[in-house]
């Protein structure tokens, strides 16, 4: 009687999973909705590093740390600050942290100034997202982050799913715009969204809800 109701169980179980999954060669195919999500989610993340991987390539060396003023920031500067969000956030997901703290921030000084080393990071973090476990779009973390400057820090919580939505693609599409303007400054005859036209459109993506 055990060993028929232990069998029966392994049944039941085995049809749980083939009814949650498909087969692709005797390989499982995840095809539950959150699965599905997170495999939308990872996609439009790697299509934002690849805008930016595109971005780089196509800059003139010359343009990348020089400033359109004396006390101006450079795309370098910009680069930096993209690559702080990816570090802290990147690291707390697949660390299994909580907490992310993005005041207090790394200031790599060496992507500011150097091209080369900016355009490596973006291939690594392409690297890391496309090897990673995806976290469960509704784990809950608790962000620390200030709107601007002038605004006092909060700490808030944010699920995964909106986090890398809202913290790294979103954030990295408004930087590369910002910093797309500036090239066509420093270089009249620089030109990538002319063959790139939805670059500063962030990604569809699934939407996540924000907790109160």
């Amino acid at each position: 009687w055990a060993a028929r109701s232990l069998e029966e169980e392994k049944k039941g179980k085995r049809a749980v999973f083939m009814a949650r999954h498909s087969f692709n060669n005797g390989r499982a195919v995840f095809t539950s909705q959150h699965d599905q999500k997170k495999e939308v989610l990872r996609s439009g993340s790697l299509e934002v590093l690849s805008r930016l991987e595109g971005f780089l390539r196509a800059l003139p060396s010359g343009a990348y740390a020089r400033s359109l003023s004396e006390q101006g920031s450079t795309i370098g500067d910009h680069m930096r600050h993209i690559a702080n969000h990816y570090d802290l956030i990147l690291g707390a997901l697949e660390g299994k942290q909580s907490r992310i703290d993005l005041i207090a921030r790394n200031r790599m000084d060496r992507i500011a100034t150097d091209h080369r080393e900016a355009l490596r990071r973006v291939q690594s973090y392409r690297e890391r997202i496309e090897g990673m476990e995806m976290p469960d779009l509704e784990r809950l973390l608790y962000v620390r982050d200030q709107d601007d400057m002038h605004s006092d820090p909060q700490e808030l919580p944010q699920c995964a799913g909106a986090l890398m939505r809202e913290k790294l693609s979103q954030h990295s599409i408004h930087h590369l715009a910002v910093m797309y303007q500036m090239a066509i400054q420093l270089d009249k005859g620089f030109r990538y969204a002319a063959s790139h036209t939805n670059a500063f459109s962030t990604p569809a993506q699934p939407q996540a809800r924000t907790p109160k």
